[in-house]
C-alpha cells in the first residue's frame, strides 16, 4: 500500500543536498517536498514522503517532530519500518560511489543477510555508517541486519 511513498522517498531522499550540503539535507528535502509538493501524490502520501526523506540518514521518527507526531500510531509504525527499509537501502549506497552492482537477500536464524558484490562491508568506514543505519530496521523488524 505505502510502496509508491517508499520509491518516491527513495528517489527524492538526497535531493536536499542541492539546496544544502550537509547534516541538514534531509530535513530541508523534507520541507521542500512539503513545500513544493509532487504531482500524483495526494496530501496524505506527501507527508509520509516528507517523514521517509527527513528521516533517510539514520534518525529516529519522534513525536515532537510536528508531521510524524500527527499520525496516529498505526501509521507511526509504518512509518518507522518505511524509514528503516530506506536508511537501509542508503547503507547499500555508502558513499555515494555506486559500488553494488548486486544483492541477495536471505532470513536466516533471526538475521537479515545482505550479501553485496563487491562486498562493501570492507570498505573504509563503513562500519561506523552501518551501525547507525540498521538500529531502527532491528528494532522495527527484529531481525540483526548483517551485511556481507
Amino acid at each position: 500500500k505505502y510502496k509508491k511513498c517508499l520509491e518516491i522517498a527513495s528517489l527524492l531522499h538526497d535531493i536536499g543536498m542541492n539546496i544544502e550540503d550537509g547534516a541538514h539535507h534531509a530535513r530541508v528535502a523534507s520541507e521542500f517536498v512539503l513545500e513544493e509538493g509532487i504531482n500524483g501524490v495526494n496530501a496524505d502520501e506527501l507527508k509520509i514522503i516528507s517523514c521517509l526523506i527527513r528521516y533517510h540518514r539514520g534518525k529516529k521518527p519522534k513525536k515532537k517532530h510536528e508531521i510524524y507526531g500527527s499520525f496516529e500510531r498505526d501509521m507511526r509504525k509504518i512509518i518507522k519500518k518505511l524509514s528503516a527499509i530506506l536508511q537501509v537501502a542508503d547503507l547499500l549506497d555508502f558513499g555515494h560511489f555506486s559500488y553494488v552492482e548486486n544483492i541477495e537477500i536471505s532470513i536466516e536464524n533471526e538475521k537479515f543477510i545482505i550479501k553485496t558484490n563487491p562486498n562493501i562491508s570492507r570498505l573504509a568506514g563503513f562500519e561506523e555508517f552501518r551501525l547507525k543505519k540498521v538500529e531502527l530496521f532491528e528494532r522495527a523488524f527484529g531481525f540483526v541486519v548483517e551485511i556481507i
